[in-house]
């Protein structure tokens, strides 16, 4: 390493011969000082490509819009995931305030009637929003995808419609559940 200069560019280090005087009467000296320019903008396009943020399903658009109208298949299983989350702490809820209930002999916490809709509403909600719709519904979407190599789904318009008819029935059903008498046991 004695004829030999280390310089760094771009956090790269590299090895290059100096040139004294022009060639310094080897040949191919300007070859060597052309290669260096040329690794110079190679690396700092390079570099530049490192440090740029690579767009991906979280930051290709931002903003409720952007996810609520997205046909991503990526997205649409997340999602699914927050919904069938929200579903999942409703249903434990439940099962926590039937939980108490019968934490006394007495059962002093609600009612009978009350412990029905407890139990039905618990049942319900975890069965139909949160067990069935979770392996099919959230890894589905995120994964077969990618597994097959498909760039997306056949039809996203109609997975996202499936996802706002999930949403309007669950929706539908904790409304209907704590408005009326809903008290048959979970058998409904």
């Amino acid at each position: 390493c004695a004829g030999r200069t280390r310089h760094r560019t771009a956090g790269i280090g590299k090895i290059i011969e100096p040139e004294a005087a022009g060639s310094g009467g080897r040949p191919g000296g300007s070859s060597v000082r052309r290669e260096a320019a040329g690794t110079k903008g190679a690396i700092a396009m390079a570099t530049a490509a490192i440090t740029a943020e690579r767009e991906n399903y979280l930051n290709q658009e931002y903003g409720i819009r952007s996810w609520l109208f997205t046909v991503d298949h990526k997205r649409i299983a997340l999602l699914y995931l927050l919904s069938i989350t929200f579903f999942f702490f409703i249903g434990g809820f439940f099962a926590l305030l039937i939980r108490m209930e019968l934490l006394t002999p007495a059962g002093d916490l609600v009612q009978a009637d009350t412990y029905n809709k407890l139990f039905t509403m618990h049942g319900q909600v975890m069965v139909f929003f949160f067990l069935i719709p979770s392996i099919p519904a959230v890894l589905g979407n995120f994964l077969v995808p990618l597994m097959i190599g498909a760039k997306d789904l056949a039809f996203p318009r109609i997975n996202l419609l499936i996802w706002y008819l999930y949403i309007i029935a669950g929706t539908l059903m904790l409304h209907c559940m704590l408005t009326s008498a809903v008290d048959s046991c979970w058998t409904v």
